[in-house]
């Protein structure tokens, strides 16, 4: 196969995974990436804020990278894009819609970031991209401006479908263009990479407008406050909860940096309609009667810092629970929040509140289509081949024996994995290459953090820390202090003493079995008593702490650990 007559897809984030979507596409040796998104941390990611695919491949070809294509303006799809174009000499021009770019030039004003040429479009819109014709589809989701993203190659289109649903009563009336994807699809498209996120659920997903009866009769029979949190994106949602609030005459405060810019940028941009002297600020909160009020809040997911959560932990410093407050989560958990977002509620809970959450109460949609909405765009793809993405490999395995069931050759479904390169060319595709690919994990001020890092902050959270110091003569010859142990979150020696001698035990005769024991073999010897300890608890115990400790000797005992 001619790697110059066939398109080269590969996948920096998105697949086997929900979050951090990043693709790129080799097209006769230039380079064009859709979205570049960031995912959250789950429960087990201690102390980190965000995680960004690895962008080790795409940074090493820079030089061939020609533009940036963005589908919508969700975190997940452009989220990580200030730290890609921080490792960029030359950063390509960023094409997005008009929403989508205001979203990214605040990301890009926060990271002080101004080399960056941005290229608006409206979705419909067809453009080149350094000779490469790029084509864009409407889709309805829960933000404004989505697309789908066809690119032009010497065999055909290549179709990205982006995130999508088909709505037929979508919030800003702009409907999915049936039209165009149909034309695409008679043009001729190789290769469509599809979001799959919804593959499980059988049907036709609700539209978004159906939420607004459900919120309304939830507000309109509440007598308090009403505090609403959904994600700060979620644009649609955000108007509809207004909706409501000016229907059932009550104000609005906002809270959360997020979303309070989010609103502002909607209200400029005429993306959101807000009656005048509907919003209110914080200070004016005591003025306005309970059930007067609606609050739209951040932490729709129990992030720790979010609005919600300090609310909850009653330390917001100026909303606070009272006893017939009314929560609404209009969220679905993104997996792994669950035990963070449960613990919000049931805090809520202990102090009075009602809180309505859940699949069951109608508050929330998803903004991805169901399977027949899926099956419905591959139809009107008519592609030669499939790529499942936006989400995990179950949901690619369920797409692909669904797409047998609709026809489809088994060979013809490709299911694809990060780091490697898929040729692909009319007749046959084939593996052809692997690159680094992964999470970087980002933690404070945008500094990374390795996965041992992360492994050694679960065993601590786990398993607990434990120290041990050992100190030997001058020349190393026999140990003249110790062994002492210290456990933190681990057992102590009263509660394990047979565990805890034959750990000492096993350091004496670690240390005794080394033949190089004088000073300049201290670093070795300590990572060997390490290692014997390790081995020792973990056969006993089958718990695996963290262990610290440090082999001294008796000229330098001052560096001996203290407990």
């Amino acid at each position: 196969m001619n790697q110059t007559d066939s398109l080269r897809w590969m996948s920096i984030g998105g697949v086997g995974e929900i979050g951090k979507n990043c693709y790129a596409l080799d097209i006769q040796g230039k380079l064009l990436l859709i979205d570049v998104g960031m995912s959250f941390p789950d429960a087990h990611s201690f102390g980190i804020d965000i995680v960004i695919p690895d962008f080790t491949h795409i940074v090493k070809n820079q030089h061939r990278l020609k533009g940036i294509l963005l589908t919508h303006g969700h975190e997940d799809h452009i989220g990580a894009l200030t730290y890609l174009l921080q490792d960029l000499k030359s950063p390509p021009p960023i094409y997005g819609s008009r929403f989508t770019l205001a979203l990214l030039r605040r990301k890009l004003s926060e990271f002080a970031i101004d080399n960056v040429k941005l290229i608006e479009f409206t979705p419909g819109d067809d453009f080149e991209v350094s000779g490469i014709q790029v084509a864009t589809i409407r889709v309805t989701h829960s933000i404004p401006d989505t697309c789908s993203i066809a690119v032009k190659t010497p065999q055909g289109w290549y179709l990205h479908s982006g995130d999508f649903k088909f709505d037929p009563s979508p919030v800003d009336g702009k409907l999915t263009d049936f039209a165009k994807l149909e034309r695409i699809g008679r043009e001729g498209v190789m290769a469509l990479s599809i979001d799959v996120t919804n593959i499980e659920q059988p049907g036709h997903s609700k539209s978004e407008t159906s939420i607004f009866e459900n919120l309304d009769n939830y507000v309109a029979m509440h007598d308090g406050r009403v505090l609403i949190t959904t994600f700060a994106s979620n644009i649609h949602r955000l108007q509809q909860a207004i909706d409501v609030a000016v229907r059932q005459g009550r104000k609005v405060l906002v809270v959360g940096r997020t979303m309070v810019d989010n609103v502002q940028t909607c209200q400029d941009m005429g993306y959101m309609k807000v009656p005048p002297n509907t919003l209110i600020n914080p200070n004016d909160i005591d003025s306005v009667k309970p059930n007067k009020l609606m609050v739209l809040l951040t932490g729709s997911q129990g992030e720790a810092m979010a609005a919600m959560a300090r609310i909850a932990n009653q330390e917001h410093r100026f909303i606070h629970v009272m006893e017939n407050d009314l929560f609404i989560f209009s969220a679905r958990p993104i997996p792994g929040n669950e035990i963070a977002i449960f613990s919000v509620i049931d805090d809520l809970f202990r102090q009075g509140a009602e809180v309505i959450y859940g699949t069951s109460t109608g508050v929330h949609v998803s903004g991805h289509g169901y399977q027949d909405e899926i099956q419905r765009y591959v139809q009107m793809a008519d592609a030669d081949y499939l790529l499942p993405t936006h989400g995990y490999f179950r949901h690619q395995m369920r797409f692909k024996k669904l797409a047998m069931h609709w026809g489809y050759d088994e060979e013809n479904i490709i299911i694809s994995e990060l780091g490697k390169i898929y040729a692909i060319h009319p007749g046959q595709w084939e593996l052809d290459g692997t690159f680094k690919a992964g999470e970087v994990y980002i933690a404070g001020e945008g500094a990374d953090v390795s996965r041992r890092i992360l492994n050694e902050r679960l065993a601590l959270a786990e398993d607990g820390l434990l120290l041990f110091n050992v100190v030997l003569s001058a020349d190393g010859s026999e140990v003249i202090s110790g062994p002492e142990l210290m456990g933190r979150g681990f057992l102590q020696p009263s509660q394990a003493p047979d565990l805890f001698e034959r750990i000492e035990e096993g350091i004496v005769n670690s240390i005794h079995r080394n033949k190089m024991r004088s000073p300049e073999y201290r670093l070795q010897l300590t990572n060997n008593v390490q290692n014997v300890i390790q081995k020792i608890i973990f056969q006993q115990t089958r718990i695996n702490p963290v262990v610290i400790g440090m082999v001294a000797y008796a000229e330098n005992a001052e560096a001996k650990v203290r407990g």
